[in-house]
């Protein structure tokens, strides 16, 4: 009775790591909840935490040296499933309004000697008193030649990219 098997298999230490993994597996769901909150998808590295955490949680509950209790393996998975899509239920519904927010602002140019334009963020759409833009191969966007007068545009950018 002293092997790590028989410390294992007395009852209070082994209903205290049935709920240690219990709530860890509970905390990795709710990690794992995050992401459709925020428009992305998770990590493969979550979702095989989560889920390795729920399949270890079933295995130390319903497994044991002597035999396998299917029954309960078969009742605990059943029951969290049935947890996770109560708890998950409000996030999976979770529909945003628009998957590509973005955000408009009117800009005064004040004459300057540069001809460069001011867009912060993922350009969507420009619009402004200018026959024509350039764009170097860094993504800046130009007014063609010596543009030194004020100006007004508007433009439109993406907010969920970085």
């Amino acid at each position: 009775m002293n092997s790590m098997g028989g410390l294992l298999s007395t009852a209070p230490v082994g209903a205290v790591i049935a709920a240690i993994l219990y709530i860890a597996t509970y905390l990795a769901f709710l990690r794992l909840l995050k992401y459709p909150r925020n428009w992305r998808l998770p990590s493969a590295s979550t979702v095989v935490t989560t889920g390795a955490l729920a399949v270890a949680t079933v295995a130390f509950v319903s497994v044991s040296l002597e035999d396998t209790d299917i029954e309960l393996m078969i009742f605990l998975t059943g029951f969290i499933i049935v947890l996770f899509g109560i708890i998950a239920s409000p996030a999976i519904d979770f529909q945003p309004g628009n998957p590509n927010p973005t955000i408009g602002q009117r800009i005064i140019r004040e004459p300057v000697e540069s001809s460069v334009l001011f867009v912060p963020g993922n350009l969507r759409r420009i619009e402004g008193s200018f026959q024509q833009l350039e764009r170097d191969r860094n993504g800046g966007l130009y007014l063609p030649g010596r543009y030194n007068a004020r100006g007004r545009y508007t433009n439109w950018t993406d907010v969920s990219a970085p």
